[in-house]
């Protein structure tokens, strides 16, 4: 009486592993243990034991069963001298499977639609934080504003350059690049590294700007202006622009000597006009011969003084100069003379024309 021994076996088996049934049978089919004991000793049905009687082999079938459809596990029981001598079939009810796979939907149904929401709520915080971060704009408002910085700062003639809290260059443009007379990059170095008399790190420190400060940089003297940069009423970094000095004076030089010929075209003007006054002055008077006189002695004197100046001088900047000295002079009533053997070739092009004037 095998069932003696068997079902308490196939009794235990499906207890642990939750199976609906769990069926053993000899190589007839003939069960020796089964749920419903009053089955055992009967045969098994479904019609799906052949393979693992005969072949000997182990796989998963569907059938209909004495408890109803079923999914079941199939393996062969092999002897001593390895022949087949059984089979143990273990199933589950369709339905109960079904069950099961729909309490497992369940459970991730809700675990995904809890990470949905909490994949929302991250996303609304990390789209706020990224537009705090970027000021409200729009990616492609920054695209746009980006070249824009590049278009400007590339068109500037003063140096720019920028650093972080942390002292490194963040931005550095063509011009600033020259000035400093750098061979590579400079970004993301320490500004100490590429502008080393630098006062960058005191407006760090301080969080005020400096305005038109003059100062040696590689044995020229640029004018330099240090604005710090605000975030939440705290220093996030400096920005500095510095230009050469020399432009500037040439700048100014340039403008002094626009100035001086004014002045000298204003007082040809006022002369001119005075000696107008006077000419119709004498011819309403009817002193011809006065009015005559005058006339041939500013003309014999304006000629020696155009004679001198435009043969004698070949220098453009020159004549100007002593032209203008000339009209100050006679509307101030000084008299203006150049020695007759005056000369003056042109001027070598080393000397420029500013240093000319100021000598």
């Amino acid at each position: 009486n095998p069932s003696e021994v068997i079902q308490p076996i196939a009794l235990s088996v499906q207890e642990e592993s939750g199976a609906e049934f769990v069926v053993i049978g000899n190589k007839e089919s003939i069960r020796y243990a089964h749920p419903d004991e009053w089955k055992i000793g009967r045969r098994m049905v479904g019609g799906d034991n052949e393979r693992a009687l005969k072949n000997g082999e182990y796989y998963i079938s569907k059938a209909e069963g004495t408890l109803g459809p079923s999914l079941r596990g199939k393996a062969p029981i092999i002897g001593e001298n390895g022949d087949i001598i059984g089979i143990v079939s273990v199933g589950f009810l369709l339905e109960d499977v079904r069950s099961i796979v729909w309490n497992k939907l369940e459970n991730v149904f809700g675990v995904a639609v809890l990470v949905l929401v909490v994949g929302a709520v991250g996303s609304l915080l990390l789209a706020r934080s990224i537009r705090k971060d970027t000021l409200g704009l729009e990616p492609y408002e920054i695209t746009s504003f980006y070249q824009t910085r590049e278009a400007i700062l590339s068109s500037i003639k003063e140096g720019i350059i920028s650093i972080d809290a942390a002292g490194r260059v963040t931005m550095i443009n063509q011009s600033a690049i020259e000035l400093l007379n750098l061979s590579e990059g400079a970004e993301g170095r320490l500004i100490s590294e590429v502008f080393p008399n630098t006062q960058m790190h005191k407006v760090l420190e301080t969080g005020k700007a400096t305005r038109d400060e003059e100062m040696i940089l590689l044995d020229k003297v640029v004018i330099v202006n240090r604005t710090p940069i605000m975030h939440e009423g705290e220093v996030a970094g400096v920005v500095s622009s510095f230009r050469d000095k020399t432009e500037v004076r040439n700048m100014v030089q340039t403008l002094s000597e626009v100035k001086r010929h004014s002045e000298s075209l204003r007082s040809q003007t006022h002369e001119h006009a005075n000696k107008m006054y006077v000419l119709l002055g004498l011819l309403q008077l009817g002193k011809h011969e006065e009015a005559m006189g005058m006339i041939e002695e500013d003309f014999h004197m304006s000629q020696k003084h155009q004679t001198l100046i435009f043969d004698r001088i070949q220098d453009e900047t020159v004549q100007a100069i002593l032209t203008g000295k000339m009209s100050t002079a006679s509307e101030q009533k000084v008299d203006f003379i150049i020695q007759e053997d005056s000369e003056l070739r042109r001027v070598p092009r080393y000397i420029t024309r500013t240093e000319l004037i100021t000598m």
